[in-house]
């Protein structure tokens, strides 16, 4: 995906990196984002959250909720 088309997505779909977590999208907490890359062209496709430990205790806080 190319920079103008991932700026296009958030800037005016509102499209961003998240993680479902209790049944909501959110941010990763630390906000940290990573791009995964076409392995055959090297281009960028995706922007996605980095989650960490904070992301899963939320996660399983929610699970053991539902």
């Amino acid at each position: 995906m190319s920079a103008a088309v991932r700026d296009l997505l958030e800037q005016h779909l509102g499209v961003k990196p998240l993680l479902a977590i209790g049944g909501a999208f959110v941010p990763a907490a630390s906000g940290r984002t990573m791009t995964t890359e076409d392995p055959g062209t090297g281009e960028p496709l995706l922007d996605f959250a980095a989650g960490g430990a904070e992301d899963i205790d939320r996660a399983v806080r929610a699970a053991r909720g539902a």
